[in-house]
């Protein structure tokens, strides 16, 4: 499996792609870490100019995640490796709890969405903050190419979003400087993606691709886990009704 991924890590320095590992089960997922940081001793170099190659994903639902994220950070920081993470909410809530049940072990999701949502905010609030800190320390405008720390918030909820941009601003850390990312499914808060996307923010479209049977439920635990969606249906419904109505009687977009 090593040899494997160390060929496809390869082939995405080449091509000067990223690789974003994503998160599993919490069974597995003490494996998949240990993966993704061998990688990224290799892969995420601090002199490379492109920025780091192997992104590691953090499900911040689990009661744990803030301590494994700092754990895992002050790890690249003792071994001088680029830091590069993505943030989900994340997607085994039925699964992960049934389990614990079932073997009788203590439940590792936070117990209710407002507290997912505290965790998840503070993962970005405190990556946010570190990459402040290395700006102030350093005396320069960090980027790509120099930055200890890069990660993507993979987000529909807008909150977060909005948190996120207000803390870049107060930071000065720059929309364009590829050190935070945003990403969403495709057709998942599109008005988000495009939003970001106009104010000059890295953001990414993430298609899902595969047969039905594979696709489908891959997209039923992502609305599970962005439950909030379902809440903001009406107000995306409210926003195309807006702009049929413009595109009738061509009228001046509303901001």
């Amino acid at each position: 499996m090593m040899s494997r991924l160390k060929k496809l890590c390869e082939v995405a320095q080449i091509k000067n792609v990223r690789l974003i590992i994503d998160a599993e089960q919490v069974h597995f997922q003490p494996a998949i870490d240990h993966v993704a940081i061998k990688l990224s001793k290799s892969y995420n170099k601090p002199d490379n100019k492109n920025g780091p190659i192997i992104f590691n994903t953090f499900q911040m639902y689990l009661k744990d995640s803030n301590d494994r994220l700092i754990k895992n950070y002050n790890l690249s920081s003792l071994e001088q490796f680029v830091f590069a993470v993505k943030l989900v909410r994340g997607a085994y809530m039925f699964y992960e709890r049934e389990r614990a049940e079932k073997l009788g072990y203590p439940d590792p999701i936070h117990n209710t969405f407002e507290d997912t949502n505290e965790s998840y905010n503070h993962a970005v609030k405190f990556l946010l903050n570190e990459l402040s800190q290395i700006q102030k320390r350093s005396n320069k405008q960090l980027d790509i190419s120099n930055s200890p720390i890069a990660f993507m918030i993979a987000s529909h909820n807008k909150e977060s979003v909005i948190m996120a941009c207000k803390q870049m601003n107060n930071l000065d850390i720059s929309s364009k400087s590829g050190l935070v990312l945003f990403g969403q499914i495709l057709g998942m808060r599109d008005q988000i993606t495009y939003t970001l996307g106009k104010y000059g923010y890295g953001v990414y479209k993430y298609v899902p691709y595969g047969k039905i049977n594979e696709v489908i439920p891959y997209l039923i635990r992502r609305v599970q886990e962005n439950s909030a969606i379902l809440r903001g249906v009406g107000g995306e419904n409210q926003i195309i009704w807006r702009e049929i109505m413009n595109r009738i009687f061509h009228r001046v977009p509303q901001a």
